[in-house]
């Protein structure tokens, strides 16, 4: 039997395996950027769709900011980590 012939086969398993791929090396950098809180939070409210409140709750913030906060730190250190990775895979 040919892979292209199995349902679900051909062109889509390429994707499939790209996208998981994109996945681990999104992991990877997520892990190498932030901290365990601020993963935690970003797991949350991504994965789990947990309201910023709630995050706030859960990781006994006390800040004004909360989760907020914590979660737009994750997101620029993301960003940047995410620039340096494309300025590294775009040099000589």
């Amino acid at each position: 039997v040919e892979p292209d012939m199995l349902p679900g086969g051909g062109r889509a398993v390429e994707e499939e395996i790209a996208a998981r791929e994109d996945d681990d090396r999104m992991m990877a950098l997520v892990r190498e950027a932030l901290d365990g809180r601020e993963q935690l939070a970003l797991w949350l409210r991504c994965e789990e769709g947990m309201p910023v409140e709630t995050i706030t709750q859960v990781l006994g913030l006390e800040s004004v900011s909360g989760a907020r906060g914590l979660l737009q730190t994750a997101r620029r250190k993301l960003r940047a980590a995410l620039a340096r990775r494309h300025e590294r895979e775009d040099s000589p």
